[in-house]
């Protein structure tokens, strides 16, 4: 009994698949094809600082329009939440699940368009001016 050792052609349909797979199905992946735009935008989101003290919120008052993530550091002694709601509106369009503790901190994520918006604590006492901040979201970037 003998046996023959085939040789598959360079013009064989398998082997020309294998070869594209391998070198096409990486690239995929590392250039991130398949995923939303959504997802792309938010890879560099603008970080904004957020102070809760007994008495204010402390935080810039303008920022870009676009992806934005609100770093919260409460510094009462007691615990808060934040929420963001558009300018003519009473729902909040962004807010803490959960609030934060004393001495912590905690994030909102939240896409802005241009415009105005209302930054404040959703507690129920905390809901007048004093922990409220009016803050201008402005369009520099593309499609914001």
């Amino acid at each position: 009994m003998s046996v023959v050792a085939t040789r598959r052609s360079a013009r064989d349909p398998r082997l020309w698949l294998w070869g594209v797979g391998t070198l096409v199905l990486p690239l995929l992946v590392l250039t991130g094809f398949g995923r939303g735009m959504d997802q792309v935008s938010r890879s560099n989101p603008e970080t904004v600082n957020v102070v809760i003290h007994s008495d204010r919120l402390e935080m810039p008052g303008s920022m870009t329009a676009g992806d934005i993530v609100f770093e919260v550091t409460n510094s009462d002694s007691v615990t808060h939440g934040l929420a963001v709601r558009k300018e003519g509106t009473d729902a909040p369009i962004a807010q803490m699940e959960t609030p934060v503790r004393p001495d912590s901190t905690g994030r909102v994520e939240v896409t802005l368009e241009a415009g105005q918006y209302q930054v404040y604590c959703p507690n129920g006492v905390d809901r007048g001016l004093i922990r409220q901040v009016e803050v201008t979201a402005a369009g520099s970037k593309p499609g914001y």
